[in-house]
């Protein structure tokens, strides 16, 4: 499967749609380069949608996935943040040693 275009445009606060139907935001965007003639590698962070045994509250698919691929860009995000959603960019950014988080896994499951 081609990696879709609007991957590499891909930014924070951009909404992607799953095959179900579910609309995720994106929460954070990481690039690396390609070498050589190979396409950049991008990785998308999303709040997470059932706990896992990490406890972290976000996860994360590279272009290489298949799951993101199949997603469809949908636009920006048009709702307002709450504190939560806070709480999981900071998680994010600062990747805090397991147990240490500032939003739990639980507490995000139904967050888009």
């Amino acid at each position: 499967m081609t990696r879709p275009e609007w991957i590499n445009r891909i930014q924070a606060g951009d909404v992607l749609e799953t095959p179900h139907g579910d609309q995720r935001l994106v929460r954070h965007v990481h690039r690396r380069e390609g070498k050589r003639g190979h396409p950049s590698k991008v990785w998308v962070y999303f709040a997470i949608r059932r706990c896992s045994w990490t406890g972290r509250c976000y996860t994360l698919y590279s272009s290489e996935d298949d799951y993101l691929r199949r997603m469809r860009f949908v636009g920006p995000f048009r709702g307002k943040l709450t504190a939560l959603d806070f709480r999981i960019n900071r998680d994010i950014e600062t990747c805090p040693n397991p147990g240490s988080y500032a939003a739990k896994c639980c507490e995000v499951r139904s967050v888009p």
